[in-house]
């Protein structure tokens, strides 16, 4: 009986790039956010994006492909729709919460209207319409549509797998002919009922990104680092490309400005232009051949923290996403100066290599590992300082930081208490009727028509409310 074949081990110069896309994912999404100005994405054709989708199709190779290769396709095409639900869950939750954080903004800080600004009024207005939109992907706002890509890919990962058991190179024909054919007939999905907007991130293009990265990550093709000519080729196109990119600054001269007219269709984002293809395969080429020269440093405590975003890259990426939209709101009333834009960039930084941490100490589930037990030590005061600390100052200080958490239930709604006997609105009420009390006693006395007959004429008289 053959053996499985063995797992690779985790490449930790990938979970460092990953971090670090996510870093910048979250800078480039904030909403007026100056600090973007500081990430290469504004002086390439490229940007995080390409380095997010290239990576998870590496890592898909080493998950995914391991799995088809030990277990076969059916195994293996459970395992990727494992992971779709759990993608798609996120979705999901991220659309709910940011929705969340856009109606606590309008109410908190009037005028702004953060409704308005990630394009989700459609969502309130019509939600009878949107919300089955929303579950079927048919409707998906600017911003937070790299997911569903993502989830469609993962989706045509078994079917590139079965294509490359068939040919490797037939697998890769057929990425490259839907490709084309993305630009050939038009193939989009549609991101929105009332208009005819598609996805911002069209996956039938965006899927050789994807599958690229599959390549190199399944070892079906390997690329010679450091070497002369594609090093210099990838740095001229990379330093040629800057003038030409997002930035109006960086074109000087008036024919610069029309040359970037005429070349912007050919890095489009949606499509995922050539020329962006280009930019980013020349971007990559420069960073590994750095990365080959020398990996000690990442493994210093900053380079760490950043390999531990890059471990738990859809935990981060949702919540860097969130983050975003908060730190838009608290710019919005600190102003957009260099101060509140360095504490806000800063500490959005700051709390997200945080959360990594947490996120990587919650996947190694402490809490199936026995407590740490230090040995008792005998005392020879009742004032010793490290007793006192660890019998006292360290529970106290636990104590303390789990008050929050035991008060949040303090905090939820409170069943209403049921109106006093003196509250009751029919207790203790003046009549409603302008009749004189002593015709509406009358009135009571006198015998009650027997149900089934018709009424009178004069019944009104005979009551006493003609007055």
């Amino acid at each position: 009986m053959s053996l499985p074949p063995p797992s690779p081990p985790r490449d930790i110069r990938l979970d460092f790039i990953r971090g670090l896309a996510l870093l910048v994912i979250f800078v480039n999404h904030m909403p007026n956010n100056a600090g973007q100005f500081f990430t290469l994405s504004r002086y390439g054709w490229s940007d995080a994006a390409e380095v997010f989708v290239f990576c998870s199709g590496f890592v898909s190779a080493r998950v995914f492909g391991q799995a088809f290769a030990r277990s076969g396709l059916w195994p293996g095409t459970a395992r990727v729709l494992q992971r779709c639900v759990q993608i798609y869950a996120a979705h999901l939750g991220l659309f709910g919460a940011l929705a969340l954080s856009c109606l606590i903004g309008n109410a908190l800080f009037p005028p702004h209207d953060y409704i308005q600004q990630l394009n989700i009024r459609f969502f309130f207005e019509q939600t009878h319409e949107a919300l089955p939109a929303l579950v079927t992907l048919r409707y998906l706002p600017n911003g937070i549509d790299i997911l569903p890509m993502y989830l469609v890919l993962l989706l045509w990962t078994p079917v590139f797998w079965a294509l490359s058991e068939l040919s490797r190179a037939l697998a890769v024909a057929a990425s490259l002919a839907l490709y084309l054919a993305t630009y050939r007939f038009n193939l989009e999905l549609s991101a929105e009922p009332a208009t005819t907007r598609g996805w911002f991130f069209n996956p039938f293009a965006w899927q050789l990104v994807f599958f690229g990265g599959y390549l190199l990550g399944a070892g079906w093709i390997r690329i010679r680092l450091r070497q002369r000519w594609p090093l210099r080729l990838s740095l001229a196109l990379v330093l040629l490309a800057a003038p030409f990119a997002h930035e109006a600054l960086l074109r000087p001269f008036a024919w610069m400005a029309g040359l970037h007219e005429l070349i912007e269709p050919w890095y489009d984002k949606t499509r995922l232009g050539p020329l962006r293809l280009l930019h980013f395969a020349a971007l990559g080429y420069l960073v590994a051949s750095w990365l080959a020269r020398s990996g000690a440093w990442l493994e210093r405590p900053l380079a760490r923290q950043i390999r531990m975003l890059g471990q738990q890259s859809l935990a981060i990426f949702a919540l860097g996403l969130l983050l975003s939209r908060m730190g838009g709101m608290l710019l919005d009333q600190t102003g957009h100066s260099w101060l509140p834009l360095l504490a806000v960039n800063v500490g959005g930084l700051a709390l997200l290599l945080g959360l990594g941490q947490l996120l990587a100490w919650l996947d190694g589930k402490p809490w199936k590992h026995p407590a740490r037990m230090q040995p008792a030590r005998l005392a020879g005061s009742f004032f010793d300082l490290d007793t006192f600390r660890r019998a006292c100052l360290r529970p106290l200080a636990l104590v303390l930081m789990l008050l929050p958490l035991a008060a949040t239930p303090f905090l939820l709604p409170k069943k209403p208490a049921p109106p006093s006997a003196s509250e009751e609105p029919w207790l203790g009420a003046e009549p409603t009727l302008d009749v004189p009390t002593h015709d509406l006693r009358a009135a009571a006395d006198r015998p009650r028509p027997v149900p089934g007959t018709r009424g009178a004429p004069g019944r009104l008289a005979r009551l006493g409310l003609d007055h």
